[in-house]
């Protein structure tokens, strides 16, 4: 059985993480770059479509007992869910595959935390704690 939960995006961040990237290629479209200007647009747009698929594509998979995270094209290492402690709210501003505000750190093995941030958060929780209930939940 496989179920699918797609992350939660707080546009507010999508549009600071492409203004940023905008307002840093900015100052080179002077007059002393302009013959770059092409090569510089195409560079920013191709930044901005991975970013934007970073942000839209984002899912977490439960398949069998382990939790499959995926970012756009990236895939993170599978993790058991028995191994899974502990889920709590998060405002960590770690780079992870959670495009919100709103983040969920999933404990597990003694040190190890990823974070995420899906749509349907109690579902979400609740899927994992079917699979082990031994998961402690602080939402």
């Amino acid at each position: 059985m496989q179920q699918v939960f797609h992350a939660k995006v707080s546009y507010g961040l999508l549009l600071l993480v492409v203004l940023s990237v905008l307002t840093c290629i900015a100052p080179l479209l002077t007059e002393a770059w302009e013959d770059w200007f092409w090569v510089l647009l195409v560079f920013t747009l191709l930044l901005e479509a991975f970013i934007l698929h970073l942000f839209l594509f984002t899912r977490y998979t439960i398949v069998g007992d382990s939790l499959q995270v995926r970012s756009g094209w990236i895939r993170y290492p599978a993790i058991p869910i028995a191994q899974i402690t502990l889920v709590k709210p998060t405002k960590s501003i770690l780079s992870a595959p959670a495009p919100s505000f709103k983040r969920l750190a999933v404990c597990y093995n003694r040190y190890d935390e990823l974070i995420v941030s899906p749509k349907q958060a109690q579902a979400f929780v609740a899927a994992l704690q079917a699979i082990n209930p031994n998961i402690k939940s602080e939402i």
